[in-house]
């Protein structure tokens, strides 16, 4: 029982200083800017070496609700980059590396804007009149197909 016990604190003992030093060594995000333009927040800024992917979360003004999160590679110059569709209003973003660390903070506030931009949706009827085309033809070749098949096994039962 002693020898165990005596196990268990040697191995805690050896690797205690291996959490210490990845804590102590978990490279951080830098920077954080972030502005919105036409319904889109566009989310940048810098991190420090090691850093291979940042975390990005939106939060409402209060911080209570979490509204979007997205993750993005940090290139090879410390920079990251990303896009998140969200309707103009007051959020809190945080960036933080993707493997842990200190949060990097910043509270937006926009204004919503009218835009007056007319949304186009595709006709959905453009290829149904060659898609039902398509259709008569394989079946009728499908019947032709059929009817040849049996009259052949007709003639070769005669």
């Amino acid at each position: 029982m002693n020898r165990t016990k005596l196990l268990i604190f040697f191995a805690i003992v050896l690797l205690t200083p291996l959490f210490i030093i990845k804590a102590a060594t978990t490279p951080k995000v830098l920077t954080l800017d972030a502005e919105f333009k036409n319904n889109k927040l566009n989310v940048s800024g810098t991190t420090e070496d090691g850093v291979l992917a940042v975390a990005i979360f939106v939060y409402d003004e209060k911080e209570q609700n979490l509204l979007a999160t997205q993750t993005t590679s940090v290139t090879d110059d410390n920079k990251y980059n990303d896009i998140i569709e969200i309707e103009s209003g007051n959020y809190v973003i945080k960036a933080v590396n993707y493997d842990g660390g200190e949060y990097v903070v910043k509270k937006l506030t926009s204004s919503k804007t009218n835009t007056n931009t007319k949304t186009t949706n595709p006709k959905t009827y453009d290829s149904i009149l060659k898609y039902s085309i398509l259709f008569i033809i394989s079946v009728s070749g499908i019947i032709v197909v059929a009817l040849r098949l049996r009259k052949q096994k007709q003639i070769k039962a005669d």
